[in-house]
């Protein structure tokens, strides 16, 4: 650069990093979330304002993060569009890290596919759906507001399924 400044680099594996925040009052510790839901701590040596050195270590894995706030005293949330948000501590001992899942916020969405039965014939419907994406896909059992309507119905002649085509993007 015309500074006279060299760029510092990291090398590591191929990943779609999804969502990243800096530690409170912190400069040179930021944690990253990846599209694997791996969670890692990039540790930046910074001296006379330069950065020396990028560190990066893996600390845990939680869901796949579209979001990562910190709630204070080492608490962070962790949100996710594709499967179950959550609360996680971070650890520190000494110059590592690691996490803990406290709590995780059940999520529904996003609905891939779902089934309407009446599981005990007496009129109340349960939906069962696939929710989620990727690793945070998962089957899940709705019995309490599931309620639908049929505003239209289309007949078809020799029509018996209707599914959707996508084509994958070159």
């Amino acid at each position: 650069s015309s500074s006279g400044s060299t760029p510092r680099e990291l090398s590591i594996d191929p990943t779609v990093v999804t969502a990243a925040t800096f530690l409170e009052n912190s400069y040179d510790h930021c944690i990253m979330g990846d599209a694997e839901g791996y969670l890692y701590m990039l540790t930046f040596d910074i001296t006379h304002l330069k950065v020396q050195q990028i560190h990066s270590t893996v600390i845990g894995q939680a869901c796949i993060p579209n979001s990562i706030t910190h709630l204070g005293e080492d608490l962070f949330y962790i949100g996710s569009l594709q499967g179950d948000p959550c609360v996680v501590r971070l650890n520190r001992m000494g110059p590592k890290f690691s996490i803990d899942i406290l709590h995780t916020f059940s999520n529904l969405g996003p609905i891939v596919d779902f089934c309407l039965f009446d599981y005990d014939q007496q009129g109340k419907q349960t939906m069962v759906c696939c929710s989620g994406v990727d690793k945070d896909g998962s089957l899940r059992v709705v019995e309490n507001g599931v309620g639908f309507l049929e505003q239209f119905e289309l007949d078809i002649p020799m029509i018996t399924q209707v599914f959707p085509l996508t084509i994958p993007k070159t």
